[in-house]
């Protein structure tokens, strides 16, 4: 009998009320009931809701659309707007570039963004924005390829893109590129003196044709447009590229859409950053011969961004719905449970009656 004084649901038996141990079994199960939503209730209120909504992307000046609308200055805005919505006048942002070539020094590679290289490149950016150094030990693991560190070339540095659409890449340097296409011809030419009518690739074949071996395989370490969305798949960090036709040249080109996203985090400020969406498709030297494009072997980058906007935020609930959440499964457990308790003994009582 000690454990019917655990029972919550005393019966009142001739004007007194009694404790059993049946009513205190159901006391235990009612409270570990309770305590069991208790505890689910409590997570559910400390965890955060994720909600995303999409909008046109407009400048960081304007609340919304309508207040760009509404604002006197919003004619000469909307006359800078381009073809797709977006502002030509942002702000640019930070982009960060870690490409490793295995198979190609650094003398024999150049850097180029929106048609400026070498020169043109260092005046635009600055002479330090972009570093060619031999890869290290770590990044030679990375592209896990039997080369040695002076045998390749590591491309790292950063600079500032407007946000408008645009290209970056590497790729052969001109001069190199300009030998090679030399000693290309210089051996066609000797199989022509030949009568060899067999099918010939000027580019196969290595250094004993070109002069030099030149396989753009390559490995992106990362590339980065400011902040990257941390809560999404990011497809240009650690992607390797190996080029497995017989020549070892071709164009890796990369279309990158930028989607604008704000991130509301909890209890701290709006953080604006990019979700990067991807496609990848290899050119073959013989596709660009036939085209006759003025493209060079390496890889190449076109970026865009789109004019509309995501934004994402965590939520959680009130203190006052958690409160009456809480108060709601604790009163309507026991509530529950006495009725049923009353159920069960008022159907005992009227059997025995009989």
């Amino acid at each position: 009998m000690r454990y019917a004084g655990y029972d919550l649901f005393q019966k009142q038996v001739d004007g007194l009320r009694t404790k059993t141990i049946t009513g205190a079994i159901i006391s235990i199960i009612a409270a570990s009931v309770t305590f069991v939503l208790f505890l689910s209730q409590v997570y559910l209120y400390f965890k955060f809701n994720v909600s995303d909504h999409l909008t046109i992307a407009v400048p960081t000046r304007f609340r919304s659309l309508e207040a760009l609308i509404a604002s006197r200055a919003h004619p000469s805005l909307l006359l800078n707007l381009d073809g797709r919505g977006k502002f030509r006048n942002a702000s640019p942002i930070i982009l960060q570039l870690h490409v490793t070539f295995p198979h190609i020094k650094c003398q024999d590679l150049d850097i180029f963004h929106n048609g400026a290289s070498g020169e043109d490149f260092r005046m635009m950016h600055g002479k330090n924005a972009v570093t060619f150094r031999a890869p290290n030990r770590e990044e030679l693991l990375k592209v896990a390829l039997d080369t040695k560190a002076e045998d390749g070339c590591t491309i790292q540095g950063k600079f500032a893109v407007p946000k408008v659409s645009g290209s970056f890449g590497v790729s052969v340097a001109r001069s190199s590129w300009q030998t090679i296409l030399m000693n290309a011809m210089f051996h066609m030419t000797q199989r022509h003196e030949k009568h060899d009518k067999k099918a010939y690739d000027p580019f196969a074949g290595g250094p004993s044709q070109t002069g030099k071996s030149f396989n753009v395989t390559h490995y992106i370490h990362t590339v980065d447009f400011g902040n990257t969305a941390v809560f999404s798949h990011h497809p240009l960090r650690d992607v390797r590229e190996v080029v497995s036709n017989e020549s070892g040249l071709g164009v890796a080109s990369i279309s990158i859409k930028l989607i604008p996203t704000k991130y509301k985090r909890f209890w701290r400020k709006v953080k604006n950053m990019f979700q990067i969406s991807v496609s990848r498709h290899f050119i073959n030297p013989s596709t660009l011969a036939s085209r006759s494009s003025s493209t060079l072997p390496g890889i190449t980058f076109m970026y865009d961004f789109t004019p509309l906007e995501v934004r994402r935020a965590e939520e959680r609930e009130g203190f006052l719905s958690f409160l009456a959440n809480l108060i709601s499964i604790v009163g309507g457990v026991f509530v529950t449970v006495r009725l049923v308790g009353s159920f069960l003994v008022e159907t005992v009582n009227i059997s025995k009656k009989r």
